[in-house]
């Protein structure tokens, strides 16, 4: 995925696939380098060269 293709869902409730687990939570901040959300009580950083899809989560 581009980075611009991922970062329209800034501000909204995603999950993130890496490294086989699920993470789930409020896209705050997409780079070349990771992926950055805010978790239910955590600040999540995913690097990006083990992301394997990004989705919104619409409910």
């Amino acid at each position: 995925m581009l980075i611009d293709e991922i970062a329209r869902w800034t501000g909204k409730k995603v999950e993130v696939m890496a490294s086989d687990i699920a993470y789930k939570g409020i896209l705050i901040e997409v780079t070349e380098e990771e992926i950055n959300l805010q978790g239910e009580f955590q600040w999540i950083a995913i690097p990006m060269e083990k992301v394997t899809s990004v989705r919104p989560i619409n409910h």
